[in-house]
């Protein structure tokens, strides 16, 4: 049976030259890459120092918003410091979230990559999906809220030290800043409630996609297990900018196994929600695919240094080399 176009489209020549730790005897060879060009990363992780520059900017803005609430607690103006402690969780998260995408980024082993053992298919290496941008949006959404919040109750109550922008210090900016501390607690009631999540497990005889979607107290969960056997190719797409793994099968898929992403013969694994590096995962399942000796290596006990990533130093210049080339 013919696969889809989209899906006969690999990565393949996307590969550069692959080195590997040497292994301590008996431990499992590392799948993470040492690229010498830039043909080696199906989705580049460049260095991006104008974002670094406003991540270090953002960073002083953090500073100089946790003095001045450090100074309103001592001047016993409680709204001042709330204010500004909430600004200053506000610059750090944006900080932490510009550090990312500066590129730094999956650095060293994966966290949460556990063994699992299941009485089927025996043991296999669970990768979960991270859990730090819901709960950083969220936080960033609270501060706002607190800081508006704040502002507006300091402009209702009648006290001396607005916090109201200039020009903003009316009754109708007041009203304006307390909108907005409602929508921004809202918003983050609704991406709490809001749950998606995913993980993948690789077995020796296959690889395993579990999802869960949950909308209050609504949940969906979704199993798809494929054998080695079952997989025709292993692609890198992408989804809005974000790296995606694609299963290709020659069967049909099951309706009742089918996420929003996933069509009648694509398995779509998210990689980008995944604690690993996109492309250490995407070399891992290709070699194993391609390789059957080597599946049994899941099931060691250090299993977990085959997603152990490149250095920051080799990805950026491995970016940097396929930008030249393009």
């Amino acid at each position: 049976m013919e696969l889809t176009q989209h899906c006969i489209v690999e990565a393949s020549g996307r590969r550069g030259t692959m080195h590997t730790r040497n292994p301590r005897p008996g431990s499992p060879e590392p799948s993470s890459t040492t690229f010498d060009d830039g043909r080696g990363q199906a989705w580049i992780q460049p260095f991006r120092p104008l974002v670094l520059i406003a991540t270090i900017a953002m960073l002083m803005i953090a500073f100089i918003a946790i003095h001045l609430a450090i100074e309103g607690f001592i001047r016993g103006a409680t709204n001042t410091s709330v204010a500004f402690s909430a600004g200053t969780a506000m610059a750090m998260l944006g900080a932490v979230y510009g550090l990312q995408e500066a590129g730094f980024r999956r650095v060293g082993l994966p966290r949460g990559v556990r063994r699992q053992h299941d009485p089927v298919h025996g043991y296999g290496m669970r990768i979960p999906a991270t859990r730090v941008l819901t709960p950083l949006c969220a936080a960033v959404l609270v501060g706002c809220a607190f800081y508006t919040g704040a502002a507006s109750l300091s402009w209702f109550l009648g006290m001396e030290e607005s916090l109201l922008p200039s020009g903003r210090n009316t009754d109708g900016g007041a009203t304006f800043m307390a909108l907005c501390s409602v929508g921004s607690t809202m918003i983050a009631l609704l991406l709490v409630a809001i749950r998606i999540d995913t993980a993948a497990t690789i077995y020796q005889d296959g690889v395993e996609r579990t999802s869960l979607r949950q909308f209050f107290c609504f949940a969906r969960r979704y199993r798809t297990f494929l054998t080695w056997d079952q997989i025709e190719h292993i692609s890198a797409d992408s989804l809005a900018h974000h790296p995606v793994i694609k299963l290709c099968i020659a069967s049909e898929l099951p309706r009742s196994q089918r996420t929003p992403h996933d069509t009648e013969h694509e398995v779509t694994v998210l990689a980008y929600v995944l604690v690993t590096e996109p492309n250490t995962l995407f070399a891992l399942l290709k070699r194993l695919h391609a390789n059957p000796d080597d599946r049994a290596l899941v099931s060691e006990a250090d299993a977990a240094e085959l997603l152990r990533p490149p250095t920051l130093r080799q990805r950026f210049r491995a970016a940097r080399d396929q930008k030249a080339k393009a």
